[in-house]
């Protein structure tokens, strides 16, 4: 392909603000990049693991390991096939193990998440789905997005604030659709949310997301 005098080669991959995206829509090549960038972070960890205190630490885990796993999440995350997730998952697992100090593998992925108090990846994506979707409701930005969102969402009886989502479109939605993913996020909040601060909202997640879901 040519653009005047300059030739453009083609690429099977492009990135754009950090996210891999593939010719074929597929995400495994992201996938790699970011468990590798995250893996990066291990050794300083293991340094780090033996001064700070598990509070510190788990900031630290936070900020410099997760915040790079999980970056973007929201495009991405829904649409890996299952041996990226437990990629994934066996990275988060290893992290979780260096929290714990559990150098035998005595301890089983749930005692891991139970004990450390960190999340899988599955986990995660609920948290991160629900807070965004908590956004396009509490403070919505008028795009099509949040109409269609609007448009697709009713409340039932039973829980008078919690909004439920469904497709005029088609009879069945696929998993990976955005309204069939906010439909399942709804459904797992018990609770009053759209009066709460985005701060109070992700609190709350945090405290009614099972640990352990793997």
């Amino acid at each position: 392909m040519t653009a005047g005098s300059e030739t453009i080669a083609a690429s099977d991959t492009i990135k754009i603000l950090g996210l891999n995206f593939d010719k074929n829509l597929k995400w495994g090549r992201h996938v790699s990049n970011t468990i590798k960038k995250a893996n990066s972070s291990t050794y300083s960890l293991r340094v780090l693991n033996s001064i700070l205190t598990r509070k510190h630490f788990k900031q630290i885990i936070h900020a410099f390991f997760i915040s790079k796993l999980m970056y973007g999440s929201q495009i991405w995350a829904g649409c890996i096939n299952a041996s990226d997730t437990r990629r994934i998952n066996t990275l988060l697992f290893k992290i979780m193990r260096l929290y714990c100090k559990d150098h035998n593998r005595t301890l089983t992925n749930r005692e891991l998440c139970l004990t450390s108090g960190l999340r899988t990846f599955n986990s995660m994506r609920i948290v991160t789905d629900a807070v965004m979707l908590h956004n396009l409701f509490v403070t919505p930005i008028n795009t099509n997005l949040t109409l269609r969102l609007i448009e697709q969402c009713s409340f039932n009886s039973r829980y008078p604030q919690r909004p439920f989502f469904f497709d005029y479109s088609v009879k069945q939605v696929g998993r990976n659709s955005f309204i069939n993913r906010a439909k399942r996020i709804a459904e797992l909040i018990p609770f009053t949310w759209p009066d709460m601060s985005r701060a109070t909202f992700k609190f709350q997640m945090k405290t009614v997301t099972p640990n352990h879901i793997v």
